[in-house]
């Protein structure tokens, strides 16, 4: 009975179980009564990996780059609201694929989606000046910890705060950071388009660790909903494995 579930399974394309997952992203995305941060909803990205099954499908089609020699690896990332607790969107690549292109593609995802307003938080190494040009353009606000030596015109300025200014596509951007210091003595440096009037230098690094929900949301994915535990060792398995625990996650 296990073996012929399974080969049903394969009949099944992993489209099925990303659409009822927009479904409840559609509902997310519309009730009413939605939790906000002064106005805009607070939305997080993160992309970690998740090792696979190994099997000669899955290696070819999720790639040979790896970080565990002999082991096969893909690339999830994900698009999550913070206050109100759901995925907005998901997607699972090669391991070779750059967390940067993904998470281009969640915020034009988002934009299609949502008419809203946003604060998009990220980690180091999201740093893009295209994706920053893309927030910007919508009137949309993002929060990024990055590197004192991201940009030049960051690592050249001394002063704890200021402006910073950056270029893409023969358009200038302007831009805020703010750096500060953690318990342990290391300077951390956030850059962001958030006036501050909407929110200070002191209320930028708590806002900043709010993104922890993401981390959370990550560790309930793979304990409690045993993400990366796959019915089998097929590509179309590993696709239907990843929707069906983002939809399940949202329901």
């Amino acid at each position: 009975m296990y073996n012929y579930n399974i080969k049903a399974k394969e009949k099944i394309s992993h489209t099925a179980f990303e659409e009822l997952f927009n479904e409840t992203v559609k509902t997310g995305l519309s009730t009413q009564d939605a939790h906000l941060y002064k106005g805009y909803r607070l939305i997080a990205i993160d992309s970690p990996t998740l090792m696979l099954e190994d099997s000669k499908e899955t290696k070819e089609y999720f790639g040979k780059s790896t970080p565990s020699q002999g082991d096969t690896f893909a690339r999830i990332s994900m698009l999550f609201d913070l206050l109100n607790g759901f995925i907005v969107d998901a997607g699972i690549a090669p391991f070779s694929t750059g967390e940067r292109n993904m998470a281009i593609k969640h915020i034009g995802r988002m934009q299609e989606i949502y008419s809203g307003k946003s604060i998009t938080i990220m980690d180091r190494g999201y740093w893009s000046r295209q994706m920053i040009a893309m927030i910007c353009e919508k009137e949309d606000k993002f929060l990024m910890r990055v590197a004192s030596n991201t940009s030049k015109e960051l690592s050249e300025n001394p002063n704890n705060k200021g402006l910073l200014t950056i270029k893409y596509n023969k358009k200038l951007y302007r831009l805020r950071f703010y750096r500060f210091k953690l318990k342990s003595g290391e300077i951390e440096t956030l850059v962001t388009n958030l006036e501050e009037t909407q929110v200070s230098d002191d209320d930028l690094a708590e806002l900043y660790f709010k993104r922890w929900g993401i981390e959370t949301k990550y560790k309930e994915l793979k304990v409690y909903l045993q993400m990366g535990n796959f019915t089998g060792k097929t590509v179309s398995s590993v696709l239907q494995d990843f929707y069906a625990t983002v939809f399940l996650s949202n329901m």
